[in-house]
């Protein structure tokens, strides 16, 4: 009989994959991903024959060493930009500068200068032609990734501009703000306009994600609760109070009727959108979760989290119809940031206070399987 996964682990001695890395750099304090399908020799692993550990990524050079943001992209299920390698990765940290790097020779390609104060938060726009990068100073700055040039400036807060999120169809770009505002901005992209202010929130605002119709904003802050938000009449539609801590990360399942939380409680949950009700409490993390992601198809959802440099560091693949852990991928020795799947649901990325960011292969959990 198999022996069931530990509470505080949340996984069984046949579900724990150790991996060694394939390729290793240093990485900066926060990361964006753009990829177009990376792919290499898998290694061995002691419990299950075969790794899904594709690469790690951590660039050298670099001042700070927390992963703060990451978001993966792939050309197989999305209009993406091709880079001149293949792959893109955007960089920023505590020197005020984003640079582009080339994931496969692990150079940088362009270096894009104009923050004066420290990176907090980094997104593709979906067609990955935009990069939103916001930082402590208040400014979230827009940039052409082929040419490297800045697009515009935004402005949005009197302190700190914190998580920044694209809608679906990349027309708009919603940001959270920190002390004094507690505000989430909402800009079009293409004029720079601000669009609205949203006021609901008493605490930084730590957490930001749209529903994939572009309908509803989920936004978390470090006082809680969770707030939804109707996109078009910029209203609060519901509130979701049940973490006892920092809501650290919100992600919507992909037919936007499941809203997973991870808090600094070191617990998972998922609510109904539709009703605002708690689904599910997904407990198998013994400290903060602050990633949540589901992959493409829904099915499985990836936390991680950790206490700089104490806990367990594995990524925990959850089964969104059972809540129970299906996989945990270990190879961090920090505490994970953030977790981003492929467009294709082959790949699973992980970035930590390790200095690392390790790509996955997904393949054996993705019910989205391509020639």
């Amino acid at each position: 009989m198999p022996k069931s996964p530990d509470r505080v682990t949340g996984k069984s001695p046949d579900q724990v994959m150790q991996n060694h890395p394939i390729r290793r750099y240093r990485t900066p304090l926060c990361v964006a991903i753009f990829l177009t399908g990376l792919r290499g020799p898998n290694p061995r692993s002691r419990n299950q024959g075969e790794s899904n550990l594709l690469s790690t990524v951590a660039f050298v050079g670099m001042i700070g060493r927390d992963v703060l943001s990451l978001v993966l992209l792939a050309a197989g299920g999305a209009k993406l930009v091709n880079s001149p390698s293949g792959e893109t990765l955007a960089s920023g940290g505590p020197d005020h500068m984003v640079r582009l790097w080339s994931v496969d020779r692990g150079r940088v390609k362009a270096a894009l200068t104009g923050h004066r104060d420290e990176l907090m938060s980094l997104a593709f726009s979906p067609d990955g032609k935009i990069l939103a990068s916001s930082s402590r100073e208040g400014a979230i700055r827009l940039w052409d990734v082929a040419s490297g040039l800045q697009k515009a400036t935004l402005q949005g807060a009197r302190h700190s501009a914190n998580p920044v999120a694209f809608s679906p169809d990349g027309q708009t770009l919603a940001a959270g703000m920190g002390w004094p505002d507690y505000t989430l901005e909402v800009w079009d992209v293409e004029t720079g306009q601000r669009n609205a202010t949203l006021k609901g929130h008493t605490s930084a605002v730590t957490s930001v994600a749209f529903s994939a119709d572009g309908r509803t904003l989920a936004s978390g802050s470090s006082g809680g609760p969770v707030l939804l938000w109707d996109v078009t009449t910029g209203r609060a539609q519901a509130t979701l109070e049940g973490h006892s801590d920092e809501i650290s990360s919100v992600s919507f399942s992909p037919d936007g009727q499941t809203l997973a939380t991870g808090g600094r409680d070191n617990m998972v949950r998922l609510w109904e959108v539709g009703t605002g009700q708690l689904k599910a409490i997904l407990d198998g993390h013994g400290h903060p979760v602050l990633s949540v992601a589901f992959s493409p198809d829904g099915q499985i959802l990836a936390s991680g989290g950790g206490w700089h440099w104490e806990g367990d560091f594995g990524v925990r693949l959850w089964a969104t119809d059972t809540g129970q852990v299906k996989a945990t991928l270990e190879g961090h020795t920090g505490a994970i940031r953030s977790l981003s799947f492929s467009s294709d649901a082959r790949t699973l990325a992980s970035g930590s206070m390790d200095a690392t960011i390790l790509l996955w292969d997904m393949s054996p959990y993705s019910r989205l399987q391509r020639p």
